[in-house]
């Protein structure tokens, strides 16, 4: 129970990590994530670049080791033994020769050829050596310099006879053989490390081969991973803002625009858009029940406008009735007003006849 704890435990941390590694992705910008892409990209290769060289110095130097000093260390030890074998040949040479003028020549020649040995000693000697070689190595200048002390005493009997000088080489060429294999015994230990740097080497290369491989790989399978979800992210967005963008164009606000977890340039463009779509349904919304309103408003102003109409139509009718009225009391008006007149004329008349008949009263008063 608890190891399923344990595991149920990792599982669900490792997809909220995943889940968190996502949404840090997608929070980022589109700039930030081509270049955190190619910077990836070029950390690989950097990688492989660097360990290649890294790991190449060292292979070039273990083979410049390998040859400056092991090869060249065998040749020297094969030059060393092929001189030293040339003095032993000249010795006997020397023992089997009656003559002591061609003694004197083989004289000469081994003190020749150990300066050339001494030579390709001080060569050996300068240069860097391990504990065990350099341990042979001493012994053999040791049994060298023994060598030589015996062998100065053989080619001081240049006056003695040959049987004298034979034996004396005898007994010097058994003594030659144990410092040969001291020599042999060197070459063989520059051979076997001249073969374990080889296998270093080798093994170098492989290591660093596999190791280069899976970088490669690891780098080229995140190129592939990073330009697929870049490139899946952008067509993605891209493609649904022209799908939108058609879609308004062709006056359809139907489309739905699936809503983007992705806060970068894509995702705030995607973002917008939905925001545009939802402003301009509600725009349309709203003009269209405006639009039902002004409708209204305008059959209402319509009726009422006939009402008016027919308002001022009763007016003016009304009005000429009026008019008419008018017409006719000023007709009367002026009969009333020739009637006055006339009337004015008859009491004029009559006042007149009056004042006679008053007169006439008067006169008849007096004449009473």
């Amino acid at each position: 129970m608890k190891i399923r704890d344990k595991k149920d435990s990792l599982t669900k941390y490792l997809k909220k990590l995943g889940s968190n590694g996502i949404g840090i992705i997608n929070d980022r910008s589109i700039k930030t994530k081509l270049i955190t892409g190619f910077l990836i990209i070029s950390i690989f290769v950097g990688a492989v670049g660097l360990l290649g060289t890294s790991n190449m110095k060292k292979i070039n130097k273990s083979a410049e080791m390998m040859y400056s000093y092991n090869l060249q260390n065998i040749d020297d030890l094969h030059m060393l033994k092929s001189t030293l074998q040339k003095i032993t040949i000249m010795l006997q040479y020397m023992a089997g020769e009656d003559s002591v003028s061609r003694k004197e020549e083989y004289v000469q020649q081994v003190k020749d050829i150990t300066v050339s040995y001494r030579e390709i000693m001080d060569r050996f000697e300068s240069r860097d050596m391990p504990e065990d070689v350099k341990l042979i190595w001493e012994g053999l200048k040791g049994d060298v310099k023994y060598y030589e002390s015996r062998r100065e005493k053989i080619l001081d009997k240049v006056g003695e006879s040959a049987a004298s000088i034979t034996v004396s080489v005898r007994a010097l060429s058994d003594f030659t053989n144990e410092m040969f294999e001291r020599i042999d015994q060197l070459i063989l230990i520059n051979q076997d490390m001249a073969r374990e740097q080889a296998n270093d080497n080798n093994i170098a290369y492989k290591l660093v081969s596999f190791t280069m491989n899976i970088i490669f790989i690891g780098s080229f399978a995140v190129a592939i991973v990073l330009g697929i979800f870049l490139s899946f992210g952008i067509s993605g967005a891209v493609k649904k803002g022209l799908e939108f963008a058609e879609a308004l164009g062709n006056g359809d606000l139907r489309f739905e625009m699936i809503e983007s977890k992705s806060n970068d340039e894509m995702g705030k463009l995607m973002k917008a858009l939905k925001e545009a779509q939802y402003k301009i349904k509600s725009t349309i919304i709203k003009i269209s029940s405006e639009s039902q309103d002004v409708s209204a408003s305008s059959e209402e102003l319509s009726a009422t406008v006939e009402e008016i109409s027919s308002t001022f139509e009763t007016i003016s009718n009304n009005t000429l009735n009026i008019v008419n009225d008018i017409q006719e009391i000023n007709a009367a008006t002026e009969e009333l007003t020739a009637t006055i007149q006339e009337v004015n004329s008859g009491v004029t008349q009559l006042a007149s006849s009056s004042s006679d008949g008053n007169a006439e009263s008067a006169k008849i008063k007096e004449r009473a």
